[in-house]
């Protein structure tokens, strides 16, 4: 599977990990599981690590009919933050693509950052790791 999700209630937080070859049917499944997930909220912050990815659809048009599903599922009474964790160049480009998709529409807010330490600080979690979000809790 190129698309996983981890959700994490008390981070506030839904962890979706790519790896691999990304295609935009495999981001759709895993997106109806998430929303349709018993521990998901609209209010939870996207944290999306693109730093396994090793290519993707380049279809914006693909990308903006998704990013139109997503509303759907994803309800915007509140802002969500969709935070790209993208230390690869490919990551980054897939990162902006999916950027400009959602440019425009005020309820959420999109980040790319390059570091892990990066990202963990902009999610209040300083001093973790990508690693340890998906530690089963215990």
């Amino acid at each position: 599977m190129s698309v996983s999700y981890r959700i994490l209630p008390a981070q506030n937080l839904v962890h979706v990990t790519y790896t691999g070859q990304i295609d935009l049917a495999s981001t759709l499944e895993r997106m109806a599981e998430c929303a349709a997930d018993p521990a998901f909220r609209p209010w939870m912050r996207h944290l999306v690590d693109l730093a396994a990815v090793t290519g993707f659809d380049r279809d914006f048009v693909g990308f903006l009919e998704l990013q139109a599903r997503a509303i759907t599922m994803f309800p915007q009474q509140h802002d969500m933050l969709l935070l790209f964790h993208a230390p690869t160049r490919i990551g980054q480009d897939m990162a902006a693509l999916a950027r400009r998709t959602w440019e425009g529409l005020d309820r959420v807010i999109v980040r790319v950052v390059t570091r892990e330490s990066e990202a963990l600080t902009l999610l209040g979690l300083p001093g973790t790791r990508l690693a340890d979000l998906d530690e089963p809790a215990g």
